[in-house]
């Protein structure tokens, strides 16, 4: 093999190195770490942060890729080794327009944000969090700068999780989403009685919760020999390797949906980290359970509802870079839009605004791709029944390693190595379209609302 290319695997392996040990931070300072280690942690994450950074820039990395071009051209495309350096270069080239001071108070800034967001919430007071919202979206502002020219604001920051898509791109599919949501949503209302979700709420211990979602989430391939399934604020996952996934949840006593579908989420996202190649590391609630029901809680809100919350932070966030919203605002801005699009009075900041951990998190960019993936999910689907088309009966017997293995076979196991269009032209033979998601959901709410 190429002696450069033994190279940049080496170099690579030292920054997904440090990158995992810092993402280790942020899983044990959501899960594990005392209150009082915070100000401590905020220091560790930005000296990670720098250390990465550097090593991610240096002029040593960029003459190695560019030494690489040749080696690179002469591969195929979709080869391991030809896609590494593609997207090392990618990376490369976006990370040396961002100044190492800059990544690092970012940094520090999310992480010092973290632990105040959760006392805000608690509390339901955004005036306690707002100096450190206002602190991101100023740092946010800055990074952004760093990629002049855009033609939207937006655009650096939906780069980070949506490789290559563009604001307008995604602006134009919700449009097309809300379009055919809205209607739905409001027949759905007009026989709101025929569903009753009254089986899931009541008394259900945490600890018993924690053995019926263990049990399930088991039956996808969680392992507790590489897994882990921890209680948090707000539910998120991460991997220090394909064979370290963390996912949490959290339990609500009397509702059992949240930690259900909360933790089926996350092993959604731990299958993806856990099929990625090896080669490039280093039920009788049916009816009650698809409920549709505006509510204030986004990642307890049924299938149908759940993309107006996402759209409505979708426009926020837009509105926020752009100026165009007073961030001391943002609570009014969000609860008018929750009346206008879910037609729900928000009762208080913390099921509201605050709700969410992605704004201290610095994720802005991050919320549309909750709705790209619902929508992509749909097309993804069609394909898999063509060939599995046995997948329901498997399911009733709660058998789901067929759709695991051919999700890793034909979409997990290629990890980075392309971008999500060419992702989905692989996948499902062209581009993203929100026609398979919404006759998913008029076929199914159809039937359980009788709505033709």
């Amino acid at each position: 093999m190429e002696p450069k290319f033994l190279e940049l695997k080496t170099r690579l392996a030292e920054m997904h190195d440090l990158n995992k040990t810092a993402a280790l931070l942020s899983w044990d300072q959501q899960t594990h770490m005392p209150p009082k280690g915070s100000a401590v942690r905020a220091e560790q994450r930005s000296t990670l942060s720098r250390l990465i950074h550097d090593k991610s820039t240096s002029d040593e990395l960029g003459r190695l890729l560019d030494d690489l071009r040749p080696y690179e051209e002469s591969l195929p495309y979709d080869s391991d080794e030809a896609s590494l350096i593609r997207v090392a270069r990618s990376d490369y080239e976006k990370a040396r327009r961002v100044p190492t001071d800059l990544q690092a108070e970012m940094t520090r800034a999310r992480a010092l944000a973290m632990d105040v967001w959760v006392e805000a919430r608690k509390k339901s007071d955004y005036a306690l969090f707002l100096p450190h919202l206002e602190k991101i979206i100023e740092l946010k502002h800055r990074y952004v700068e760093c990629f002049a020219p855009f033609e939207d604001t937006y655009d650096p920051l939906l780069d980070d999780f949506e490789r290559g898509m563009k604001t307008a791109q995604v602006k134009a599919v919700f449009d097309d989403l809300k379009h055919d949501l809205v209607p739905l949503i409001a027949a759905i209302a007009e026989r709101a009685d025929a569903v009753s979700e009254a089986c899931l709420h009541g008394h259900f211990p945490a600890e018993k919760q924690r053995e019926c979602v263990s049990g399930i989430v088991s039956r996808f391939g969680f392992n507790p020999d590489s897994w882990r399934l921890d209680p948090t604020t707000h539910p998120f996952a991460t991997s220090m390797a394909t064979t370290d996934i963390r996912i949490t949840t959290r339990y609500n006593e009397s509702f059992v949906n949240a930690a259900l579908f909360g933790t089926l989420h996350e092993c959604g996202h731990g299958l993806y980290e856990n099929g990625v190649s090896p080669s490039l590391e280093r039920t009788p609630f049916y009816r009650a359970i698809n409920k549709v029901q505006p509510s204030f809680i986004r990642v307890e809100a049924d299938e149908a509802t759940y993309n107006l919350h996402i759209i409505l932070r979708f426009e926020l966030e837009q509105e926020m870079m752009q100026g165009k919203l007073a961030l001391r605002g943002a609570p009014e801005a969000w609860n008018a839009r929750m009346k206008q699009y879910l037609g729900v009075d928000v009762l208080d900041d913390a099921r509201g605004v605050l709700q969410d951990v992605h704004w201290s998190d610095g994720l802005l960019g991050y919320f549309p791709t909750y709705s790209l993936g619902n929508i992509i999910a749909a097309q993804i689907w069609e394909k898999a029944l063509e060939a599995l088309p046995n997948l329901y009966e498997q399911f009733e017997r709660g058998e789901f390693t067929a759709l695991r293995e051919w999700l890793r076979q034909n979409l997990h196991r290629h990890g980075r190595k392309f971008t999500p269009v060419e992702t989905l032209e692989r996948v499902v033979g062209g581009p993203i379209k929100v026609g398979p998601y919404v006759r998913y959901l008029q076929s199914k709410l159809g039937e359980i609302y009788g709505i033709k």
